[in-house]
């Protein structure tokens, strides 16, 4: 067989009927590769959806942006391809994955409204509207900040725990099935293979998307699948969006399988050695290879980034903001009297004079005079002077001295 140059590392749902071949990274049997969008701008879709605009297409077909003139409101309906419609036979699937996802009632899942029925066979799932990117666009521009990166993967930790306590696995969570919205909110969408553990619906979990899927998955294991395959495929997005590439790839489908099974990840500080030790093991746990030593829950897994995200300071910005050098004077006033307040409360508390900043021994430099210290001392306290000064000069307020 000939192999293709480019490493196989498909990020579109494959159909297990497929051969092993891969061109120019994607399947000879991907679902939308040689059909045009059904619907175009202006089209009205059953006398009440009118189409704004094309979002994208995946494994199951077509999203369109559209306005429901019914209800006053911007939604995303999601159209099934042919080639899928005719790999089903009919609309089974399709009202499965609304049943599925209706069930669901959680902040980081897009909500499904409604699945509905053209007179000319043709289905449609009626989704809220999340204004954003999805995951993979972001990645297309480069790799996140840690804190974005944690806030992420959390936000889709606790949607995939309330799915797992629904009985549902997703069995696709990749980056494109992760959407941002403006306010930086993550929202699982896209549930179209999801494995619903309580109707035992055994005939999709195999069909994820390979290089995220979990070792159990590419033996398509059913009987044995549950919310743990999710977590193994979450800490996939997490190490892609930490290393800034996939842990696993593979010239073919049965190649990137075999990686799956048998090879092991490169640990992401050997990669980027800035990358928090704590974030690496949550990621490394995450993806263990044997589901008994992953997260029990992906509740567990967020309660562990919570605990190393704190909270996500969003302070005014005050980069645009010039002080006026008569404000100089005070800031030095100020400086040395925030040190001697400072000082007075470490008294008070029992702190000792230190040579180094130490909270845990509770030492510390400024419990001796302001003239005393080191000018990096001093730089210190000005610092937190001048932050705060930034802050009420961007807020509106004036300093005037009185005379």
């Amino acid at each position: 067989m000939q192999m293709n140059d480019e490493l196989f590392r498909h990020t579109q749902t494959v159909d297990r009927s497929s051969d092993d071949s891969a061109i120019n990274g994607r399947t000879p049997t991907d679902p939308t590769q040689n059909e045009v969008a059904p619907q175009q701008e202006g089209d009205v879709i059953l006398d009440r959806f009118e189409v704004k605009r094309f979002l994208g297409s995946g494994a199951f077909g077509f999203v369109f942006l559209a306005y429901d003139m019914d209800l006053d409101r911007l939604v995303a309906i999601k159209k099934p391809s042919q080639r899928m419609l005719s790999q089903l036979g009919n609309i089974d699937q399709l009202i499965r994955e609304a049943r599925t996802v209706a069930q669901l009632d959680h902040e980081n899942i897009v909500p499904v409204y409604d699945t509905l029925s053209a007179p000319d066979g043709s289905c449609y799932i009626i989704s809220k509207f999340v204004r954003g990117q999805d995951l993979r666009s972001l990645l297309l521009r480069g790799r996140p900040g840690m804190p974005k990166i944690v806030k992420t993967i959390k936000d889709v930790a606790f949607a995939l725990h309330h799915a797992h306590l629904n009985a549902i696995v997703h069995c696709d969570i990749k980056p494109a099935n992760i959407i941002l919205d403006d306010n930086g909110k993550a929202h699982v969408t896209d549930f179209g293979i999801a494995f619903n553990l309580k109707a035992c619906l055994q005939d999709t979990a195999s069909d994820g998307t390979p290089a995220y899927m979990s070792p159990e998955q590419t033996q398509e294991q059913n009987k044995s699948l549950d919310g743990r395959s999710d977590i193994y495929s979450l800490g996939i997005v997490l190490y892609e969006l930490l290393c800034g590439q996939l842990p696993f790839s593979g010239e073919t489908r049965t190649e990137l399988f075999n990686n799956i099974l048998s090879a092991n990840a490169r640990p992401p500080r050997q990669i980027d050695d800035s990358i928090p030790r704590i974030i690496e093991t949550i990621c490394l746990k995450a993806m263990a290879r044997d589901p008994a030593q992953r997260y029990t829950t992906a509740l567990d897994m967020a309660r562990d980034l919570e605990q190393y995200a704190g909270y996500d300071p969003k302070p005014i910005d005050v980069s645009m903001v010039d002080v006026p050098p008569e404000l100089n004077k005070l800031i030095e006033e100020l400086s040395e009297n925030t040190h001697d307040i400072w000082a007075v409360q470490r008294y008070q508390d029992g702190w000792k004079l230190g040579d180094v900043r130490n909270d845990s021994h509770k030492t510390h430099p400024c419990l001796i005079a302001y003239d005393q210290l080191p000018e990096s001392e001093k730089q210190y306290d000005r610092a937190t002077v001048l932050g705060t000064i930034k802050g009420m000069l961007a807020l509106g307020y004036t300093i005037e001295k009185k005379n």
